[in-house]
């Protein structure tokens, strides 16, 4: 019964990180669009570049937030995660013979690796959308508009992207990731030797 309660708030815990931060990365994915549809020939490109500076603090502000709440959960996520790939995947190798307890560690493997990768693709996401900011500033109808220079700064801010760390060590994106994936199984390859003496 503990464990359904245990693995149930995982679940829910791990999808709300998820949604939320899937979130604040469609904030950059919106203020992009109204950038890209800014044309100097408007008569209101003023007002709309104003909204869309705003509309990118707003953004900023709810990342930093995020990051200020998830980076010590992440932190947590990533060291476990690390840990139970190793766990699961030097039991997944050692119990070739009962295929019963194969199957069950193989499942328990993916379910690590799945919660970690669902981690890591929604702050690899918040990257993108956030970085991809300034570009879409760029490729805007802008040159010869009144609103130009403010363009120009929050093309310069946008080159610093939002992310989520994992307290501040490194970064949640695909990479870390691929890191951490590759040092859990250079972590099993040294248990199955030390096992295997």
């Amino acid at each position: 019964m503990g464990g359904f309660i245990g693995g149930g708030s995982i679940i829910g815990a791990t999808t709300f990180n998820l949604i939320v931060i899937i979130h604040g990365s469609a904030k950059f994915a919106i203020l992009r669009k109204k950038l890209e549809m800014i044309n100097s020939n408007d008569p209101d490109a003023d007002k709309d570049v104003i909204a869309c500076i705003k509309d990118h603090q707003n953004a900023i502000s709810f990342a930093d937030a995020l990051e200020r709440i998830i980076n010590v959960l992440a932190l947590a996520q990533f060291v476990i995660s690390t840990g139970l790939v190793c766990f699961a995947g030097f039991q997944a190798t050692s119990m070739m013979e009962n295929k019963a307890r194969l199957m069950q560690y193989s499942m328990f493997l993916n379910s690590a690796i799945l919660e970690l990768f669902m981690f890591s693709f929604s702050g690899n996401a918040l990257i993108d959308e956030s970085d991809a900011v300034g570009e879409s500033a760029y490729c805007s109808h802008w040159i010869g508009g009144t609103f130009s220079r403010s363009l120009q700064i929050l093309m310069l801010r946008s080159k610093v992207p939002s992310k989520i760390t994992a307290a501040k060590f490194y970064s949640m994106s695909l990479q870390s990731f691929s890191q951490v994936l590759s040092t859990s199984f250079s972590y099993i390859m040294f248990l199955m030797t030390v096992n295997e003496e």
